[in-house]
C-alpha cells in the first residue's frame, strides 16, 4: 500500500474571495471587498482580474487600490491585468464600489462575480481582453 502527501516547495498559493459589505438595494452604492490570499510563498506579480457586475443594470464605478490607467471605469465587466505583491501567508485586498439600477426579476438576487489568474510577466499591464 502507498500513501502519497501533495505539496509544493517555494510556490504561492492563491485563492480569490468577493464579500459583499452591508446591504446592497438599487440605486445605492454597493461595496465590495475581493481579497486574494496566499497560504504558500511570496507572489509578486501580474494578476488578471475579471470583475463581473452582472445582474440588471449594474456598474463598477471605482476601485481602490486604483487599476492602471487604461482599466477604464464606469464598466459593468472589467478584465484587467494588474501588478500585485502577496507575502507569504498573507492577503492583498482590492475594495469595489458599484451600483445597480435594478434587482433582477425572480428571485430578487443579483449576481456578482470575480476570477483571478496568475500571467507572466510579458503580459502588459492593464486592459486586457478574454476571447473565445
Amino acid at each position: 500500500h502507498t500513501s502519497c502527501a501533495e505539496f509544493q516547495i517555494g510556490k504561492p498559493k492563491l485563492s480569490i474571495s468577493k464579500i459583499l459589505e452591508g446591504t446592497c438595494f438599487p440605486g445605492d452604492s454597493c461595496d465590495f471587498v475581493i481579497s486574494i490570499s496566499n497560504q504558500g510563498a511570496a507572489y509578486n506579480g501580474n494578476i488578471l482580474l475579471g470583475e463581473f457586475m452582472g445582474g440588471t443594470g449594474g456598474v463598477i464605478t471605482s476601485v481602490t487600490p486604483a487599476l492602471p490607467a487604461d482599466c477604464t471605469l464606469p464598466t459593468n465587466e472589467l478584465q484587467c491585468v494588474l501588478p500585485v505583491t502577496v507575502p507569504e501567508n498573507g492577503v492583498y485586498t482590492l475594495s469595489v464600489v458599484g451600483t445597480y439600477d435594478a434587482i433582477m426579476a425572480g428571485d430578487g438576487h443579483n449576481r456578482n462575480c470575480v476570477m483571478a489568474y496568475t500571467v507572466p510577466s510579458i503580459v502588459p499591464v492593464g486592459s486586457f481582453e478574454l476571447v473565445d
